[in-house]
């Protein structure tokens, strides 16, 4: 029996900075992913980020470790495994005067989680967690910011 796991993830990074308030508005990005798995049959789900013009989030593993990483975390949920996220090839940032190179991630991206559905899978299931980033521009880095993320599957019938 197939059954078709429909992935509705809303995430984005919209860096907007307030000078007053170094505050970073956020703005959904709606994305539907169709995958179709069989119980134990490997797949994945994908969050889609957008981080505004003129703005970039370290990648990761960033550059240096004291940087702070783009970083999905998701709690366990009943009835699927989910993996390790798997974070798209970053960009080489090069820092005038300082000779440094990071890797960044800026416009749009999707960050790839592969899941695994179990044969006890209920019909349809949350997964929660967060996204934690630091924007910066060419001048300045933001305060770090954790979002939460809501990724809701739903297993149908074929």
């Amino acid at each position: 029996m197939n059954l078709a796991l429909r992935i509705v993830a809303a995430v984005a990074v919209f860096a907007t900075a307030d000078a007053a308030t170094d505050r970073v508005e956020l703005v959904p990005v709606i994305t539907p992913h169709d995958t179709v798995l069989r119980p134990g049959e490997p797949g994945f789900m994908l969050v889609d980020v957008i981080v505004a013009p003129g703005y970039h989030v370290q990648a990761n593993p960033p550059a240096f470790p004291d940087l702070i990483a783009l970083t999905l975390t998701l709690d366990p949920a009943p009835g699927v495994e989910i993996g390790a996220p798997v974070y798209p090839a970053p960009k080489r940032l090069h820092l005038e005067g300082s000779g440094e190179t990071l890797l960044v991630l800026d416009g749009r991206f999707s960050i790839r989680i592969p899941v695994t559905r179990r044969s006890t899978a209920p019909a349809s299931i949350q997964i929660r967690g967060t996204l934690r980033y630091q924007g910066c521009d060419d001048v300045r880095c933001l305060f770090p910011r954790d979002i939460p993320v809501t990724l809701r599957v739903d297993l149908v019938r074929r």
